[in-house]
């Protein structure tokens, strides 16, 4: 049983966009277009933070996870100053869930950015 569930962990932080996928369409069902996606995107981004880590590990072996770990934290504060920047007057839950957001679109296209990197990496300089 543990061996089926880190299996299904391990390949929902691999590929952070399948999970994506199966809450959207599940969600789907009951919600509008609009909503499933942006439940299944505030669902989704601890997979997508932890495949970040994990490619920036295998690709800087050294230090790799911990300098993305560091980025992540210090653009998580820079995205709620900057919310807060932006909308002084709003409240803390509008604020969060706006940073919150911001750092799924970020990590999505830093997913795929180092994605295309580990790719290049591995299949064309090897």
């Amino acid at each position: 049983m543990t061996t089926a569930v880190s299996a299904i962990v391990a390949t929902f932080v691999t590929f952070p966009l399948l999970p994506w996928l199966l809450i959207c369409f599940v969600l789907l069902r009951w919600q509008p277009k609009q909503k499933a996606i942006r439940h299944a995107s505030d669902w989704t981004l601890p997979f997508f933070l932890l495949a970040v880590v994990f490619i920036c590990h295998e690709l800087w072996p050294g230090h790799g996870a911990w300098l993305a770990i560091i980025f992540i934290a210090i653009l998580t504060v820079s995205l709620l100053l900057f919310m807060h920047w932006i909308h002084p007057t709003g409240t803390p839950k509008k604020k969060t869930t706006a940073a919150w957001r911001s750092l799924f679109l970020i990590a999505g296209l830093l997913y795929l950015f180092l994605l295309g990197a580990a790719f290049l990496d591995r299949v064309v300089f090897a």
